[in-house]
């Protein structure tokens, strides 16, 4: 299937979607007396490697059949003339995105030789940038960020802030990128220096916007917004439950002679186990090799971890003591999607050979952690509750540098109007994902420059109900086996490798 193409059976899907969505949409519409004005065709198709007119202009038809002639449909697309060129659609308007560090005069007149009329717009006014692992904080200053508006309604133009509020890539939502050619994936927090934090709170880039509107538009007379309440709690201790080895002997492994993909194997996000054993005599040492990773491999041999394997350090050789009969796991993780661009659709997990010196090693049991998350956690916290009287079920050493959880129950104060928003923070920890009463609240990983991640206070019981925080952790703990919610946000952390 040849994605955002004609392809016939990728048109099928979307029109299969299209008569489930488009209808519900409907009634939302402006002239029906609701809140959508506009509706957009695709999204920055100019970026598309196909560049298929009969695609974009049959999508339009498909919007105008259950919408109507009289809804106002457009395009967005980047300032670009190759951009404009294949993102355009017959008898619809063209706008176009651009950030705080682009000159308004010149991406309006690029627009204008490709849409001789109609208004212009900016329809994605980029008020910061996204941030990825082990890369800076991305900014933009409110002084870049206003001058810019200022410029763009000083030419009687429309603007649509992208994003006036922050957000959050919960659960495995967080995707990635391609900057110069390397797999960048990006934190789990989308606060995006936006004028409306993560978490709801204005910063003055906000009242800064807000001042730079009011030259040109009446301010409507509303309460401005504050900083909501936040809450901390005391440090909270996390029992080791079961590591990943605990969890497979009891799952049912799907062999092949060759390692599959995600894909192949139906899981869209998270960790695949690969697990083998080896037939022949490798040299020692030894080198493993895998050409196609996607993304992360941890390296065990016996049950002791061994090393990494990473596609954003393009590390994919290790060398390794491995012998005849050793048990050879690699636990992969996908560390996102693609959001954008020719690579959509890329397969995940181990996608070619692996090898061992110049051997192709084969007969790959792969178990799925886990196919169906939200049934999982259910399964864990079963366990952890019904081990909570009892002594960890498993020695302290088998959970040294193997993908393991951890669990803690714990209880608010009695503090008038808790619980709060809160954020929580791992310090000590290294790289894995948390769960509160059994909600993703996403990734963690200490390189930056994400340290703590979003909270918000409808997750939490209570008090006196007790909650349940659940962490999995891929490397190792903290010594103190510690964390704690805390009240401040930490999206600009330096110590980024």
């Amino acid at each position: 299937m040849k994605l955002r193409t004609s392809d016939p059976s990728y048109v099928k899907a979307v029109e299969k979607w299209y008569s489930l969505l488009l209808p519900k949409l409907v009634p939302m519409l402006y002239k029906n007396g609701g809140p959508v004005i506009m509706v957009q065709i695709e999204n920055e198709y100019g970026f598309c490697y196909a560049c298929d007119y009969a695609y974009t202009s049959h999508l339009r038809d498909l919007h105008i059949n259950y919408f109507g002639k009289d809804v106002q449909l457009f395009t967005t697309d980047s300032n670009g003339d190759h951009y404009l060129k294949c993102g355009q659609i017959d008898n619809v308007l063209a706008t176009v995105d651009f950030g705080s560090n682009v000159d308004p005069v010149q991406a309006f007149k690029l627009l204008r030789a490709h849409q001789k009329s109609g208004p212009s717009v900016n329809s994605e006014y980029y008020t910061g940038w996204i941030d990825h692992w082990e890369r800076p904080h991305s900014t933009a200053t409110s002084q870049q960020v206003c001058k810019t508006l200022d410029a763009i309604l000083a030419l009687n133009a429309s603007v649509n802030l992208y994003p006036l509020h922050g957000g959050t890539s919960f659960g495995f939502g967080s995707g990635a990128d391609l900057d110069d050619n390397v797999y960048d994936p990006c934190i789990t927090s989308y606060d995006f220096n936006a004028p409306l934090t993560e978490d709801g709170d204005p910063t003055q880039k906000y009242f800064d916007v807000r001042k730079v509107i009011g030259k040109y538009l009446p301010l409507p007379n509303v309460t401005l917004p504050v900083p909501s309440p936040k809450m901390e709690t005391k440090p909270i201790v996390m029992k080791p439950i079961l590591s990943i080895y605990d969890i497979i002997s009891s799952l049912t492994p799907i062999e092949s002679v060759y390692p599959l993909s995600f894909e192949k194997l139906r899981i869209k996000d998270g960790f695949i186990l690969y697990s083998t054993n080896i037939t022949f005599n490798p040299s020692n040492p030894a080198v493993l090799a895998i050409n196609e990773l996607k993304d992360r491999a941890q390296v065990f041999v016996n049950q002791k971890y061994v090393g990494t394997l990473s596609r954003t350090h393009n590390i994919h050789k290790i060398d390794l003591n491995i012998a005849l009969g050793s048990q050879l796991d690699l636990f992969v993780e996908n560390q996102g999607r693609f959001s954008f661009g020719d690579t959509i659709n890329e397969l995940k997990g181990i996608t070619s050979n692996v090898t061992i010196g110049s051997v192709v090693v084969e007969d790959w049991s792969h178990y799925l952690v886990f196919k169906n998350w939200t049934k999982s956690m259910a399964d864990i916290h079963y366990y952890s509750d019904a081990f909570s009287t009892h002594p960890t079920p498993a020695k302290e050493s088998s959970f040294d540098r193997i993908p393991s959880f951890y669990t803690s129950d714990f209880v608010l104060p009695d503090t008038k109007g808790y619980p709060f928003d809160t954020f929580l923070r791992l310090d000590g920890w290294h790289k894995g994902i948390a769960f509160l009463n059994g909600f993703n609240l996403g990734r963690y990983w200490t390189v930056g420059p994400q340290i703590t991640l979003y909270s918000p206070k409808h997750l939490f019981n209570a008090y006196p109900k007790a909650n349940k925080l659940l962490v999995f952790e891929l490397e190792s703990p903290s010594n103190s086996k510690t964390v704690q919610f805390v009240t401040q946000s930490v999206l600009n952390a330096t110590n980024v490798l």
